[in-house]
């Protein structure tokens, strides 16, 4: 990738991109390809903070918190002539509220874009503040748009783009996708720059696609997208574009760790060893990564610990082969997963598992099973229980009506966004489920840190049936604080960092 970011002869036409949450890599690279085409772009990132569609759902604070009429007046401010908004489910009804604020102060375009409009370009474009929808990758269309409106072109057949016009959708074709993206322009982290604590960490994706096609993810739609456009599922950077883009920002930032949000970042043996060789030498701070059971090996955990790796994260999903075979389309085995950890813990390398709850065939016996193996892994140090969550065009909706689990309104919900965050409620209804998950939710994040004695006694007397009787949610967030900073988790506690950096930021602001 090329590594210059030069907008000092960007043309007057501006974009802004909007996003919920945090930094999202997305706009990072819509940034650079429009300012590859000499184009002005802006970013503004709502953090929601209690409520940031992640992790942290507290709604009395979320509440106190809520800054909706600032963030369109920080949009308003900017100028813009283009905004877009890049859209995940779990933030898609707050960018159309703020959107909606938007549109009622300025009359300006406005284009979603992501995941969630990309699986539902119809049913956003209904929405009377969403001018336009990006389905797919924007890093060219989203040019295309912007050259077309700079010099007043009325273009309505940009291929990836859906419009608007005298009251009919017009619907236009997929574009093939970009195939080697080592060709595209090193991306743009300046655009967040007095949006979000640069200088702590780094977000980096090593590859795009995930080689997996599990029922519940959303990134199974986007494979499956890739391939009827005979594109490839995954699609890496080479090991020297990677490091080459750390190095880059490293000098300009002087961040402190890396967080790869790659699917499966060992994905390629290969790959992955000579990576961490270079990493080592080049770059050769903390980092964490998430993979996958069977992409780990003596040789593989041997590498991570040596080159800094802080903690893997392993979605583990569920501990029944039978639940994951059958409705997740997941096919390693327990002795996988077994195996998997033999070397984590040979090495002494810390791991966290991601564990769902509510799915169909899901029983206590099953649960039990489980725990009774966490407690023989030497270096766990977290448990992520999440809540069932259906996402748009997955094969899980297809799962979840078959099995009697949702009907067409909680599919007309979801599709609307109205289902809560996987780390909260996610898609489950049923009031007693609830409450048995709110059970084990709470003792798997107490898990790591009770003495083993009082966890075999628990799991023993199934003690931890009551504990939905405590104030969940803020029982939750402490045991969290706690865990983070007893084993000096850097993920979570640059998560507390980056609140403090935004309140603070806010404080500065009055």
């Amino acid at each position: 990738m090329a590594n210059t970011l030069d907008s000092s002869s960007a043309a007057p036409f501006r974009v802004v991109l909007v996003c919920v949450g945090n930094e999202y890599l997305g706009i990072g690279h819509l940034s650079a390809a429009l300012k590859a085409a000499n184009f002005d772009v802006r970013a503004v990132v709502d953090e929601s903070l209690f409520d940031d569609k992640n992790y942290v759902t507290i709604p009395f604070m979320a509440r106190f918190f809520n800054q909706l009429d600032k963030v369109v007046a920080e949009i308003i401010a900017l100028d813009p002539n283009l905004v877009g908004f890049s859209v995940i489910t779990p933030t898609y009804r707050r960018c159309l509220e703020i959107a909606q604020n938007l549109k009622q102060r300025l009359d300006v375009p406005v284009i979603f874009g992501g995941v969630h409009p990309s699986a539902l370009p119809e049913r956003t474009l209904k929405n009377a503040c969403v001018d336009m929808v990006c389905q797919g990758e924007g890093q060219e269309a989203l040019v295309e748009l912007a050259l077309a409106m700079s010099t007043k072109q009325l273009r309505t057949d940009i291929a990836n783009l859906w419009f608007k016009q005298n009251g009919n959708i017009i619907a236009n074709p997929m574009r093939s996708q970009i195939r080697d993206i080592n060709t595209l322009p090193i991306i743009d982290k300046t655009v967040f720059e007095n949006q979000a604590p640069l200088d702590d960490y780094y977000l980096m994706l090593t590859s795009w696609g995930c080689p997996y096609s599990c029922n519940f993810c959303a990134v199974t739609f986007l494979g499956n997208v890739s391939m009827s456009l005979s594109a490839h599922k995954l699609r890496p950077q080479s090991v020297e574009s990677a490091i080459a883009e750390l190095e880059y920002y490293k000098a300009k930032y002087n961040f402190k760790w890396v967080q790869f949000l790659t699917n499966v970042f060992s994905a390629d043996k290969k790959w992955t060893l000579d990576f961490l060789d270079a990493y080592e030498k080049r770059i050769g701070i903390p980092y964490k990564i998430t993979t996958h059971v069977k992409k780990v090996d003596d040789e593989i955990a041997a590498a991570l610990v040596r080159t800094g790796c802080d903690m893997v994260q392993i979605g583990i999903e569920s501990f029944s082969e039978e639940v994951r075979r059958t409705y997740l389309n997941r096919f390693e085995s327990n002795n996988d997963i077994r195996h998997c950890i033999a070397s984590l813990d040979k090495y002494g390398l810390r791991y966290s598992f991601d564990y769902i709850f509510g799915l169909p065939g899901q029983n206590e016996q099953e649960i039990q099973e489980a725990m009774e193996f966490f407690l023989s892994c030497q270096h766990l140090v977290r448990l992520t229980p999440f809540w069932l969550s259906y996402f748009p065009k997955t094969p899980m909706v297809t799962v979840g009506l078959n099995h009697g689990m949702i009907h067409e309104a909680d599919i007309e919900a979801m599709e609307e966004g109205e289902h809560t965050s996987c780390l909260t409620t996610g898609s489950i209804t049923d009031k007693k489920l609830i409450r048995t998950i709110q059970n084990y939710r709470i003792f798997f994040r107490l898990f790591p840190i009770l003495p083993r004695r009082l966890t075999k006694y628990l799991i023993r007397k199934r003690s931890y049936r009551f504990f939905y009787l405590m104030p969940v949610e803020f029982l939750v967030l402490i045991v969290d604080i706690l865990v983070s900073l007893k084993l000096r988790d850097v993920a979570a506690i640059s998560y507390l960092h980056s609140y403090y950096w935004h309140i603070r930021k806010r404080w500065k602001k009055r």
